[in-house]
C-alpha cells in the first residue's frame, strides 16, 4: 500500500521541520525518518517469512499496484535446494486480489514475464500468476488450500462488513498454513508530532494532526480512510480471539524504528515486542491435527449459516489477468556428471585461475545443471579433478579448485593484480582524495535519510498508498533480488 501522487492529499501532512517550544527555548528539529523506508521494511519482513517458510502458493489480499507480486514474479537464480546460504522465494502459484480496477491495471505490469535480454535470468520453474477484482468477503474457490495469505496495510481500511468477514473467510474457509498481516501501530502516532506545548495559548499539534477516527473517539488516524488503528495490546487481543476461534497460533512484532532519537526523549514501551515501532506485524500459523481441522470446519459452517449468510449474495470475483511463466526447457533436467564437470572446468579455465567460487561459475554452468546447484556439487564431488571446500556456511562462496597437473598448469596462467594507484600521478591521486572528501561532506554519498509523513499510506480500504487500492508497486526494488 505504498502511495501514488494522486493520493497525497489523503495522507498525513509532513511533520513540520521545526517547532518552537516557547519564546525562550531554542528551535527543536522534529523529523521522523526510517531507513529503509517504512514500506520497504514491511515488505522485507514479508519476503523473509515467505522465503524462510519456502512458500510455493500465495494470495496477496489488497495487492494494490503489485509491489509484492512483482518481487515474487522474478525468477530465482536456482531451483530449490537444501544447500546452506540464502534461500530464494520459489512461488509457483500467485494470486492478487484488490477492489480497485485502477490499481489492478498497474499490477498487470508487475506480473508480466521479464522481456528477454542478454541480462535476463532463465526461469527454472513455472509460475501461474492471476489478478482478481472483488472484496475479500466473497469466497473464491481458487483460493481454497492456498499455502500463504498476505494482508499488508489492509485490515485498518476495511468497512464493518468486510472486517467481520476477514478472519472467517481467510482463516476459516481458505485455511492457509500462514497468514502474514501488517497494520499501523497507533502507539507510534504521537512520535510523528511534537508534544503538547508548555507555553499557554499555543495549540496542541495533536488536535490538527491526521484525521479523526470514525470508530475510536478521540483518536487521530494516519489516513483519512482508516477505520481504526490498534495499539500493540489491542492487536494482541484481536489476534488471540481470532486465533482461538479458527485454530491458529500467532506471533506479534513490529518493524520501523525511527533513525533519529526523539528530540523530547519520548519512547513507546510495551510487552509485545512491538514497542517503539511504527508498524505492527503478525504471523498466524495454522495449528496441526485432525481436531483443529474439524473445529475450524464446524466454525466455518456455523458462520456461513449465521453472520456470513448475506455474504453469499456478494458479486463473484472477476479475473482480470492470468499469466503463465514458462520454465526453461532445461529446468530440472541436468546433464550427465561428465558434461557438468567439463562445463565447470571450462568456466574456471576461462577465468585464468586454478579455482573459483561457486557463484563465480554459476552463470556458465547453470543451464547444463538444469538450474540445480545440487547437480553441480554432486558432479564435482564425483570427479577427481576437483575439490570443493565447504567450510563456509554459504554454498555460493564454496571454493572449487582444479587438482593435479591441470590445476598446476592453471596456476601458471594466474596474473598478478596490478594496483591502479601505482599508475596514478601523485598530484592526481591527491585530487581524487579531495574529491571524495567533498562528496562525503555534501551528503551525496551515504545520506539515505528519508522523510516519512506518518506511514505514507493512501488507498481505498486496503491497498497501500495506491489510487483506490490495497497496495503499491515500488519500482525501486532491486531487480531479481527478491529482497
Amino acid at each position: 500500500m505504498e502511495g501514488s501522487p494522486d493520493n497525497v492529499r489523503n495522507r498525513v501532512p509532513e511533520d513540520p521541520p521545526t517547532v518552537i517550544v516557547s519564546e525562550d527555548e531554542p528551535i527543536i528539529e522534529h523529523r521522523v525518518s526510517f531507513f529503509p523506508i517504512l514500506s520497504e521494511q514491511r515488505k522485507l519482513w514479508l519476503l523473509t517469512h515467505i522465503r524462510e517458510e519456502r512458500v510455493t502458493s500465495l494470495l496477496d489480499v489488497g495487492c494494490g499496484e503489485g509491489s509484492l507480486l512483482w518481487s515474487l514474479s522474478n525468477p530465482a537464480y536456482w531451483l530449490p535446494d537444501t544447500l546452506p546460504g540464502f534461500v530464494y522465494a520459489h512461488v509457483r502459484t500467485l494470486h492478487g486480489l484488490d477492489i480497485s480496477a485502477e490499481s489492478l491495471d498497474y499490477a498487470k505490469g508487475a506480473i508480466q514475464p521479464t522481456p528477454p535480454s542478454p541480462y535476463s535470468l532463465p526461469r527454472w520453474e513455472p509460475l501461474s500468476a492471476s489478478l482478481w477484482r472483488g472484496g475479500l468477503q466473497k469466497v473464491n474457490d481458487e483460493f481454497k488450500g492456498i499455502e500463504c495469505i498476505v494482508a499488508s496495510e489492509v485490515i485498518e481500511h476495511l468497512p464493518p462488513g468486510a472486517f467481520a468477514a476477514f478472519a472467517p473467510v481467510l482463516l476459516g474457509c481458505y485455511a492457509p498454513r500462514l497468514l502474514l498481516l501488517t497494520t499501523p501501530s497507533y502507539s507510534f502516532n504521537r512520535l510523528f508530532i511534537p508534544p503538547p506545548p508548555s507555553t499557554p495559548g499555543r495549540e496542541d499539534p495533536w488536535l490538527t494532526w491526521g484525521w479523526p477516527s470514525p470508530t475510536q473517539p478521540g483518536r487521530r488516524m494516519r489516513h483519512d480512510d482508516h477505520q481504526f488503528e490498534w495499539t500493540p495490546a489491542e492487536a494482541k487481543e484481536w489476534c488471540t480471539a481470532v486465533g482461538e476461534a479458527w485454530g491458529y497460533d500467532f506471533k506479534l512484532g513490529g518493524v520501523g524504528i525511527a533513525t533519529v532519537t526523539d528530540p523530547w526523549g519520548r519512547t513507546i514501551d510495551d510487552d509485545n515486542d512491538a514497542g517503539g515501532r511504527a508498524s505492527l506485524v503478525v504471523e498466524f500459523r495454522r495449528r496441526k491435527g485432525e481436531e483443529a481441522d474439524a473445529r475450524r470446519k464446524t466454525a466455518w459452517a456455523a458462520w456461513c449459516q449465521g453472520e456470513g449468510a448475506e455474504m453469499a449474495e456478494e458479486a463473484p470475483h472477476e479475473q482480470v489477468e492470468a499469466i503463465e511463466h514458462v520454465a526453461h526447457e532445461q529446468g530440472g533436467k541436468p546433464r550427465s556428471h561428465e558434461e557438468i564437470a567439463d562445463s565447470a572446468r571450462q568456466a574456471i579455465r576461462e577465468r585464468r585461475s586454478a579455482s573459483a567460487r561457486l557463484c563465480e561459475i554459476w552463470s556458465e554452468t547453470a543451464t547444463v545443471c538444469g538450474g540445480s546447484r545440487v547437480a553441480l556439487v554432486e558432479a564435482l564431488d564425483a570427479d577427481p579433478r576437483f575439490r570443493i571446500d565447504k567450510d563456509i556456511l554459504d554454498a555460493q562462496r564454496w571454493e572449487i579448485t582444479l587438482l593435479g597437473e591441470e590445476g598446476e598448469l592453471a596456476k601458471n596462467w594466474e596474473e598478478p593484480v596490478v594496483e591502479v594507484q601505482e599508475h596514478l600521478d601523485p598530484e592526481q591521486s591527491d585530487e581524487y582524495e579531495e574529491y571524495d572528501e567533498d562528496v562525503e561532506e555534501s551528503g551525496l554519498v551515504g545520506d539515505d535519510d528519508t522523510n516519512v509523513a506518518a506511514d505514507g499510506e493512501v488507498s481505498a480500504w486496503g491497498a497501500a498508498e495506491s489510487e483506490g487500492g490495497w497496495g503499491g508497486w515500488d519500482t525501486t526494488d532491486a531487480n531479481y533480488e527478491q529482497l
